[in-house]
């Protein structure tokens, strides 16, 4: 799709999913609270507090697609309440646009716990963290089924390679190695687990976002 793509957050998966665009040709703006020191070169870029509706709308403006690659700090307090309200901001400001949402999602709300995880599986409400994201999972798929909004989530195991500061096989497994030192796992070495390298990531965002609506 042509026209102007928002990027949410220039983090790990954000930067490489504006590169990616960019480098296409693609008309991109970063949003987040501050500019960073790497702005690509071709990119604009708006101040923007995801938690501040009217900072949400402005950063939308004139975007036909918008990427949400937001994080907060690993905690349940403030998840509680960033999460529904970026959400909330982040589906109000994308009906009023008319912008597609490609939401880089995750796994923790989908149960059973002690089980792969499956699309089709319902939304649980056991932890802390999963209860959060399930709430957020119902607001967008809320406002998709009244026809507000055209959303795709993508969702990614745990991250590991470029950028990311924390990873259970980056910083604690892959790192130490190649220091000739003993890696560090949460679980047994051949205990099934899923992860995602952040440039697969981003590709598969671009994948979303060249797709038709009907794949929203």
């Amino acid at each position: 799709m042509t026209g102007l793509t928002v990027v949410l957050g220039y983090g790990a998966v954000g930067r490489p999913t504006a590169a990616i665009l960019l480098a296409r040709g693609d008309k991109v703006r970063i949003a987040q609270r501050t500019q960073p020191a790497d702005l690509p070169v071709g990119a604009e870029f708006t101040a923007c507090d995801v938690l501040d509706a009217a900072a949400v709308r402005d950063a939308v403006s004139g975007a036909c697609q918008v990427v949400m690659a937001l994080g907060f700090p690993y905690d349940a307090k403030v998840w509680r309440t960033a999460w529904p309200k970026a959400m909330t901001n982040v589906v109000d400001a994308c009906a009023d646009a008319g912008a597609r949402i490609v939401f880089l999602d995750n796994l923790y709300q989908l149960g059973r716990q002690d089980a792969p995880r499956r699309e089709d599986m319902p939304l649980t409400s056991q932890g802390a963290k999963p209860a959060i994201l399930a709430e957020v999972t119902r607001i967008w798929q809320a406002a998709g089924d009244a026809g507000r909004i055209r959303l795709a989530a993508l969702r990614c195991p745990d991250f590991y390679g470029p950028d990311v500061a924390v990873s259970h096989i980056g910083a604690n497994a892959f790192d130490p190695i190649a220091q000739g030192k003993a890696a560090m796992l949460i679980a047994p070495p051949d205990t099934p687990h899923d992860f995602a390298y952040v440039p697969d990531i981003a590709r598969a965002i671009v994948t979303l976002l060249d797709a038709p609506d009907d794949a929203f």
